[in-house]
């Protein structure tokens, strides 16, 4: 077992570690989708924020995000790690394409953002 799996995970200086939303496993109209149809989520929240963005000089910018935020990026951001078995999206803050502020009762937010 990595030390990852036995003692979890922290952001490093402007890496923030994310845990992407379900798959969505059926459509609005109730298809269910097989596995190699379901579009990979890119919203997620925030369970690690790193320490800052260090500059050349050494000076420390604290990240613009925090633990619990709800976020927006792309769908093949970031690298993909797994933690006691849950998967994870290491991002680095440049990656992150919005803080989501919507309604908790609505099941997701529709972008409008194209992804390639």
């Amino acid at each position: 077992m990595s030390d990852v799996e036995e003692f979890g995970v922290r952001a490093y200086r402007d890496s923030v570690v994310v845990i992407r939303n379900e798959k969505e496993t059926k459509t609005d109209s109730g298809i269910i989708l097989v596995e190699g149809a379901q579009e990979l989520p890119s919203e997620g929240k925030i369970v690690s924020v790193g320490s800052g963005h260090m500059f050349d000089n050494g000076e420390m910018r604290p990240l613009d995000v925090f633990v619990g935020d709800k976020v927006l990026f792309g769908k093949f951001a970031g690298k993909k790690i797994i933690v006691n078995g849950i998967e994870h999206v290491v991002l680095k803050e440049e990656e992150i394409l919005a803080i989501l502020t919507y309604d908790q009762t609505k099941d997701h937010v529709q972008s409008d953002i194209e992804q390639p």
